[in-house]
């Protein structure tokens, strides 16, 4: 393996230290990391009973009886690219450019890569292969019955090779897939833009669905949109896609200057996403999950895959929570993304949840991150439309009108992920009190882009390289007695784009003007904090960021914000 990885290293002529010629010079280091954990278990069923100790034939039995029509098998290479050149920007520095070249070396580096160890692993009976250009990722997808006939080749070779640090078998994923202005009041952004403040110009906005949006839908013909429909892929228009991006942008949506990007899912979703970052993309909504037969509220390789496209490609990732809130009530992946903000659902008006919206994690991060109005009604359509599926695109689309104003945002999703859950509003009746400072069926409470365009200032990114406990980062801020104080930490899971996580403990606390500690947040399992405290004393407070133990993979990216209401 570590041949390999210096072959390719040899053929891209890195180590990489990169000039990145920008307004100011801007110099781009990559790290690369070997995964020498290679995983607690190096085969990994999903959507399947199965298990690590599983024998071939009783692999064979229930992939006989219980597959789809087709089995993904979704290879993670045994290596992980970590980029810490934004470390290095400053206010003169052109985002755009800068986001183009960072993406255009990890592409470089990442394609080289996949395919001189794709050679090296020998899978045959494979239907179609796609090499990722973006991530540590292949995905070969089989014929059930192919598989079937060829299993003990097949994971013979997964378990045997060097290269791979972890294999997922997958059954391939079932999909499930008011008036938007009212939803644009409950979460502050109708005023501004109606008043032509703001329209998301300048950002790009994906739209991953299982379909692709109708381009002569009047919601949507001559705007700003670029469909993936070529003779090679399989694509069908989809009305959900459809009403997703009229919520996001186009002709009736809340970000209606931005570019829009529309994909099919097919598979695995990591072509869909490089397709989508060849093309500049900042955003991406996600309004699919698992179905009601597959979802576990488990952690799996499709969320993990998502916190790696975040955390190596500086981008936004927006996902709808899930609705089986009134039933076992689990977050379907990849809504389980650590790195991913994922949306609940409320009623029109954002006063309560709606009971579908689901709440449950068993394994994994607590979800959801916030929630937003549902219940809409889409113009073109006789009826309004429910679900998370149409939570999500409404964060979305207002993500894109911070970005627009913001353009640091399109770089540090980190502080993307804490600016929106340190303003996010309370919902009477959903108190915050698990140990993250989250509502257990809300997370940090409803989406106010209001709030979120006012608080820049008291948004920060940081870079942690030390080693030690201890405190990392002390933020002072003057409050006036009768004030209510809402502060969010998050830091990006540096995703290995598998399951095991390895993720740094930190615990946001606030002082009060006597040094006195009013509130904590100190979750282990969990990369944000949230805490709330309503003043009664005017004065200087403290926010402090400690953190417990080494850091869990080199180098933490961390995002904090606060508001002050």
């Amino acid at each position: 393996m570590k041949k390999l990885i210096m072959m390719g290293l040899s053929t891209l002529g890195l180590l990489m230290t990169i000039m990145v010629v920008v307004k100011t010079p801007v110099v781009a280091s990559y790290e690369i990391i070997r995964m020498t954990n290679q995983a607690d278990e190096k085969i990994v069923f999903e959507g399947f009973t199965l298990n690590q100790s599983a024998s071939t034939e009783e692999i064979e039995a229930e992939v006989d009886e219980t597959a789809n029509e087709i089995v993904t098998v979704a290879v993670q290479f045994d290596y992980e690219l970590i980029s810490d050149a934004r470390y290095y920007i400053n206010r003169r520095t052109n985002i755009n450019y800068f986001i183009a070249e960072q993406r255009r070396l990890s592409k470089q580096y990442h394609t080289a890569m996949n395919t001189e160890l794709a050679a090296a692993l020998e899978l045959e009976g494979y239907q179609t292969q796609y090499v990722s250009t973006y991530s540590p990722f292949i995905e070969y997808e089989f014929e059930k019955e192919v598989f079937v006939e060829n299993v003990d080749n097949i994971v013979g070779e997964l378990v045997e090779s060097d290269v791979v640090a972890t294999a997922y078998i997958q059954n391939s994923l079932d999909k499930e897939a008011a008036n938007i202005n009212t939803a644009m009041f409950t979460t502050g952004s109708y005023y501004p833009v109606i008043n032509g403040e703001v329209n998301g110009t300048g950002v790009t906005v994906g739209i991953l669905e299982d379909g692709i949006v109708d381009k002569k839908h009047t919601n949507i013909a001559g705007s700003n949109i670029s469909v993936r429909d070529e003779w090679w892929f399989i694509e069908n228009v989809s009305s959900h896609a459809t009403q997703v991006a009229s919520v996001i942008g186009a002709n009736t949506g809340i970000a209606r200057g931005a570019k829009l990007l529309s994909v099919e899912l097919y598979g695995g979703a990591s072509e869909e996403i490089d397709w989508m970052l060849d093309r500049g993309v900042n955003i991406i909504n996600l309004s699919y999950g698992e179905s009601a037969k597959s979802v576990t509220g488990t952690y799996s390789s499709q969320s993990a895959y998502m916190d790696y496209v975040v955390r190596t490609n500086f981008v936004t990732i927006v996902a709808a929570a899930g609705n089986f809130g009134a039933t076992h009530g689990y977050v379907g992946n990849p809504g389980l993304g650590y790195n991913v903000i994922t949306v609940g659902a409320t009623n029109l008006t954002g006063t309560y949840r709606e009971d579908y919206s689901s709440y449950v994690v068993l394994k994994g991060p607590s979800k959801p991150n916030i929630v937003a109005p549902s219940g809409i009604k889409i113009p073109g359509y006789t009826s309004n439309v429910t679900g998370t599926s149409y939570s999500a695109p409404v964060v979305s689309g207002s993500i894109a009108l911070l970005m627009e104003e913001f353009p640091e945002y399109k770089l540090f999703p980190e502080k993307v992920i804490a600016l929106l859950s340190a303003s996010s509003k309370y919902i009477s009746g959903f108190p915050n009190y698990g140990s993250e400072g989250y509502n257990y069926e809300v997370g940090s409470g409803l989406f106010d882009y209001k709030e979120a365009r006012e608080n820049p200032n008291y948004t920060y990114s940081y870079v942690n390289t030390s080693g030690t406990s201890g405190v990392f980062k002390q933020v002072y801020l003057y409050v006036e007695s009768g004030k209510t104080i809402k502060a969010a930490l998050s830091w990006l899971l540096n995703s290995t784009n598998s399951t095991t996580i390895k993720l740094t403990d930190y615990d946001l606390r606030l002082f009060d003007p006597s040094n006195r500690l009013v509130a904590s947040a100190n979750s282990v399992h969990n990369n944000v904090e949230v805490v709330v405290f309503n003043t009664s004393t005017s004065g200087l407070y403290r926010l402090e960021i400690m953190q417990n133990g080494s850091l869990a993979n080199g180098k933490d990216w961390i995002g904090l914000s606060y508001s002050i209401r």
